[in-house]
């Protein structure tokens, strides 16, 4: 929790510099990005008023974009997207494919080759392979900011 509560202080002191008639800012909501950065939603009070809330982007250099219309968010999303398909293998995402994937084809060399690996080496590769797809494949859930 260390970095995500420096991750907020860095946002916080962005608005501040950027907004410096703010008042009461606060991160309200946060997602983590698949494998380079946070998303956040930033709320304040302007003469007295609560804004609506802005959302900003932290990447894992902690360097804070924020985003003052939907159009620019869009826009960086289209971007990060559209990634080079080499570049997105060096992603955590892309490493763990890889993994699984090494996996899978040593699992199946093992197996389909009888008297090659004893019974104990099958299940310890079965057993890293299904750990692999289920960090590759399996669900996360970031809480709500507090």
């Amino acid at each position: 929790m260390t970095y995500l509560n420096e991750i907020k202080g860095n946002v916080i002191n962005e608005y501040i510099c950027r907004y410096p008639n703010w008042t009461d800012i606060r991160v309200t909501e946060y997602i983590k990005n698949s494998d380079d950065g946070y998303y956040l939603v930033v709320k304040a009070k302007e003469n007295e008023i609560e804004t609506e809330g802005e959302i900003c982007f932290v990447d894992n250099d902690k360097k804070v974009r924020i985003f003052s219309t939907i159009e620019e968010l869009i826009n960086f999303i289209g971007d990060r997207q559209s990634k080079k398909w080499y570049l997105q293998l060096f992603t955590k995402t892309g490493v763990s494919a890889i993994v699984t994937l090494v996996l899978l084809v040593t699992l199946c060399i093992l197996v389909f080759k009888p008297g090659q690996a004893d019974q104990q080496v099958l299940q310890f590769i079965g057993g890293a392979f299904l750990a692999a797809i289920g960090f590759l494949f399996g669900t996360t859930t970031t809480p709500k900011a507090t």
